[in-house]
């Protein structure tokens, strides 16, 4: 919608709303509608500055590169498993390391990390949070933390769910 009423000049050009709206396949109707409400609040953007504000106050969301979380995740495809291995920031959920693989051995895991820490430096001292998957208790995955001067740490025994939130939503 926000297409057609740019290309039409906000719905003045009206020689264009029938070609465009023909070709994205909406109706003339539905975009006049579109028209009337774009300038309208949006009915939960209260709600959504509260929260915003609410983020904000709090110290621990402004601390990049010093809580992440880490998980494999396996995707089904025509011809196999792809399994991809990637480390979040806990902040924004921006990925830092992200490597892919037709198997999910522990080598996954280690050029992740190694690739997290090439991309950022300052990784070095950050806590990242995985599961108890043999992967992660691995000596490798160890070794590659160790090697990265990061602080590893797993999810209680019997994986309660708030330890995993952030990491399974990934």
């Amino acid at each position: 919608m926000r297409f057609v009423a740019q290309k039409t000049d906000g719905g003045k050009n009206k020689g264009k709303i029938s070609l465009y709206c023909r070709v994205l396949e909406v109706s003339r109707q539905r975009f006049y509608q579109y028209l009337s409400r774009q300038n309208r609040a949006w009915k939960h953007q209260g709600l959504a500055d509260t929260m915003r504000e609410i983020h904000d106050e709090d110290v621990c969301n402004k601390k990049p590169l010093e809580k992440c979380v880490t998980d494999i995740t396996e995707l089904k495809a025509k011809d196999g498993k792809l399994y991809v291995s990637a480390i979040f920031d806990c902040v924004d959920l921006s990925v830092l390391g992200l490597v892919m693989d037709d198997n999910m051995r522990a080598e996954l895991c280690v050029r992740m990390m190694d690739s997290a820490a090439a991309s950022y430096p300052a990784l070095r001292g950050a806590i990242v949070h995985s599961g108890r998957g043999s992967r992660y208790t691995s000596e490798a995955y160890r070794a590659a933390v160790e090697k990265h001067g990061i602080r590893q740490s797993m999810n209680s025994d019997g994986g309660r769910c708030h330890d995993n939130a952030r990491r399974e939503s990934m």
